[in-house]
């Protein structure tokens, strides 16, 4: 695999300094889980750099590393999401044993001669010990750094954290063959909810939107309640090579209506299933900006029996693990009820937040 993200100078791995067989086994068993969790994941979001002193006394003989630019996986871990880097060295030293720390060996990467070290980063600069050691005794000491000043810990959101309350202004454009055109400016209300990413690819994604309290309409003075709801599952996945970015596809059940409390224009709910994709960019880690793109289907003919959506939305997350953000939407409906056609164009702009 190649690396792509920004590394160098890192703190002392002491989870990685255990001796014995019994420390030496779970070590092993630790690494696998971690690497399979890396598999997993496949989300980098920053590049770490390795740096090494630049005299060759101070260096291990033989100890080269595979690449100076190394991702910065976010994983799970107890209630929070911890940078870790994946190093790989070749050593090649007939009889020389590769340790980590004083006495932890460290573990192969199943390439012949090459080793896959697993570290939590603990600051902003870091630092792994390796000894070497002869058959005979002789030891070689080097202290590698990792730096990668963008990375952080995460606190891991909880549920309830990551539902979203929503309010904003709202303009609905309405056309039906037997009444004609009716526009409205309204306010909304909604809430919406994404699963938190927790090292694990399958998600799931509710969101809800109603238009309430016309401000004002034409032709005539009304107060109808357009509603768009959508629940379904999302599943990560890797679309751009930027390392700041993260992707889920969305598959979902929608619906919409247009209660207008009696009035000459209006249908009931229609339900749908809807495929979209969702990107997130981050511009630090505590912000980032989003985009998405959803097309429902009604009927067979989905030319004419349908609906498409998009948003963009720029999301702060604040020290007390709530967010907050700001998204516009646009969504275009077009379908038809018996002799009736129906075209709806919906535009909103709406701030949220999570309590």
């Amino acid at each position: 695999m190649v690396y792509k993200i920004i590394i160098a100078l890192i703190c002392v791995l002491p989870a990685f300094a255990q001796s014995g067989k019994r420390e030496s086994a779970k070590e092993l068993a630790r690494q696998k889980e971690l690497s399979e969790k890396v598999k997993s994941t496949q989300k980098a979001i920053w590049v770490a750099h390795v740096l090494r002193r630049k005299h060759e006394e101070q260096k291990i003989s033989g100890l080269q590393f595979v690449s100076n630019r190394v991702p910065v996986f976010l994983l799970p871990k107890e209630d929070t999401f911890k940078p870790l880097v994946v190093l790989k060295a070749k050593f090649e030293r007939p009889g020389w044993q590769l340790l980590l720390g004083k006495d932890t060996p460290a573990n192969s990467s199943g390439v012949p001669g090459e080793f896959a070290i697993y570290a939590f980063l603990n600051s902003r600069i870091s630092q792994v010990q390796f000894t070497a050691r002869s058959p005979e005794g002789e030891v070689e000491r080097e202290t590698v750094y990792i730096f990668a000043p963008e990375a952080n810990e995460f606190k891991m959101v909880s549920a309830m954290d990551s539902f979203l309350f929503r309010a904003g202004w709202a303009n609905l454009f309405y056309e039906q063959t037997s009444f004609g055109v009716f526009n409205a400016e309204t306010l909304l209300l909604g809430t919406s909810y994404i699963s938190p990413e927790r090292g694990e690819p399958w998600g799931w994604l509710f969101d809800a939107e109603l238009t309430v309290g016309t401000l004002s309409s034409t032709p005539i003075d009304l107060n109808p309640q357009f509603y768009e709801m959508r629940f379904g599952i999302t599943y990560a996945l890797k679309l751009f090579d930027l390392q700041r970015t993260r992707s889920r596809m969305i598959y979902s059940i929608s619906t919409m209506g247009l209660v207008s409390h009696g009035s000459p224009f209006g249908f009931g709910g229609l339900f749908g299933p809807s495929v979209g994709v969702r990107t997130e960019y981050f511009t630090s880690q505590s912000e980032s900006f989003f985009g998405e793109i959803f097309l429902t289907g009604y009927d067979v003919d989905i030319v004419s029996e349908r609906s498409i959506g998009t948003a963009l939305t720029w999301r702060k997350n604040l020290e007390n693990t709530r967010q907050f953000s700001l998204s516009l939407k646009y969504s275009n409906h077009n379908f038809t009820t018996a002799i009736e056609e129906v075209i709806i164009d919906y535009f909103s702009v709406s701030g949220s937040f999570s309590f």
